[in-house]
């Protein structure tokens, strides 16, 4: 599950075999974390940056 700023859900994404990417599988229901409690006060220069394919 990740957290992406910007965005109203919170995202499911597999790793792609082989590579240093990841493919989105959807959008997921996390208890807690769905009006943006999980990137709230977050710097988003820190974060973790992901290529979608």
């Amino acid at each position: 599950m990740v957290a992406v700023f910007g965005c109203s859900i919170c995202l499911v994404l597999r790793p792609r075999e082989g590579r240093d990417r990841f493919e989105l599988l959807g959008g997921a229901y996390v208890h807690g974390g769905m009006q943006g409690e999980t990137v709230r006060g977050r710097d988003p220069a820190t974060a973790d940056v992901f290529q979608m394919c």
